[in-house]
């Protein structure tokens, strides 16, 4: 077993759990409440539509580039669309190479440095889909231009159940120092078998990973080494209670699993933190939950009792400040664990982006779905 491993049992055991119990960190607020935003604008269905969701994907000094998402039947469109400083469209287009019907569709930004400022990963289901169709695309975004170009295509995951009469979602995908591409998400209707892809800058196929015993997600996923590690939750499996609940396993450089824990058996997912250690919540009847944090060798960084509720771990933002989900907001705990700071003021619609500004999108005018939706920007909380 990895020492890693080894270590992680460790600081799961009841004794490291019993002496979790803290102090809680000092609490500062803070509301959308009254409060002007940096940047907003107000977004209008088109035609008989409705706008379904809207995504941030880039937001700097020049403006905004989001993606709308609208219409009445399954194969909603989805545009992409770049606004100014003030908000004032600068142009708008649909996202590319999509076929004429189509079912779960999902996009993606792919993190870290890509050769073009902006680019995308689109997931679709085709209707009447045949063996070897594309079920995604890579796209590249000219954003002073306003061009998007289609850079790569993949078609439906190898080793899956029934291909490809199962639908392919996508969470996330990341570009490698090496220019590849890892994509997690899931395979099937929903439940999911959980699913990683390794791709070429093109989309070319390497390696497919596909959960064969366990329904469930990739919450969080990060290269180490000439493999990766990754965090799925488990909420059914064919092995019963031993195959659920929240699990780290070891893929190596060929997409095989070499290494697996079972973490714990709730099904609350953890994140891995920036320098490669690992943040989760742990719940308690009747008392208030507890943050663990741990080291990259699995050690036990340090423990915080919680004064708020939360619902688990959202995100960790790149200066290691832990981004939990709460009632009507989040929470932001910092890296050292001894400030926190509590965002409120939206019951829906707010996100968290990744540098840890916030986005709230509201709907304005509600006429059978979302006619008019304003879509308000927050910088970082300090």
């Amino acid at each position: 077993m990895r020492p890693i491993l080894v270590a992680l049992l460790l600081a799961l055991s009841p004794i490291a759990i019993a002496a979790a119990q803290e102090k809680a960190p000092t609490q500062r607020n803070w509301s959308t409440e009254g409060r002007e935003p940096q940047w907003r604008a107000r977004f209008e269905a088109q035609g008989a539509g409705s706008i379904e969701t809207m995504t941030v994907l880039k937001w700097d000094a020049t403006g905004v580039v989001v993606a709308v998402r609208e219409g009445e039947s399954d194969d909603k469109p989805t545009f992409i669309e770049r606004r100014d400083g003030a908000g004032q469209r600068v142009w708008r287009q649909p996202v590319p190479g999509l076929p004429a019907k189509y079912q779960a569709f999902s996009l993606v930004r792919i993190e870290g440095k890509t050769r073009a400022e902006l680019t995308l990963a689109a997931v679709f289901n085709p209707t009447d889909a045949k063996p070897g169709d594309p079920f995604a695309r890579i796209i590249e975004v000219d954003i002073a231009k306003g061009a998007l170009s289609i850079v790569g295509s993949f078609p439906y995951p190898k080793k899956s159940r029934d291909t490809p009469d199962d639908w392919l979602e996508l969470t996330h995908a990341k570009v490698l120092p090496s220019g590849q591409i890892v994509f997690f998400g899931g395979v099937g209707p929903g439940p999911v078998w959980w699913w990683v892809g390794l791709r070429k800058p093109d989309g070319t196929p390497l390696w497919d990973l596909v959960s064969r015993r366990g329904i469930g997600q990739v919450v969080d996923l990060r290269q180490d080494g000439d493999g990766f590690d990754a965090l799925v939750v488990n909420i059914m499996s064919q092995d019963g209670e031993r195959g659920t609940g929240t699990f780290r396993l070891r893929i190596n450089a060929a997409g095989q699993v070499v290494g697996s824990i079972k973490l714990w058996q709730r099904e609350s997912g953890p994140r891995f933190t920036p320098d490669g250690g690992m943040a989760y919540v742990m719940f308690h009847e009747k008392l208030p939950a507890v943050i663990h944090v741990l080291d990259r060798q699995g050690r036990q960084r340090f423990t915080r009792t919680l004064p708020v509720d939360v619902y688990g771990v959202d995100r960790c933002l790149d200066d290691g400040t832990i981004v939990m989900g709460r009632d009507n907001g989040y929470l932001f705990l910092a890296a050292d664990g001894n400030s926190m700071m509590v965002i409120s003021g939206a019951d829906y619609g707010m996100n968290i982006l990744p540098d840890g500004r916030i986005a709230y999108a509201q709907c304005e005018r509600q006429e059978q779905g979302c006619k008019v939706m304003t879509l308000s920007l927050y910088d970082r909380p300090r």
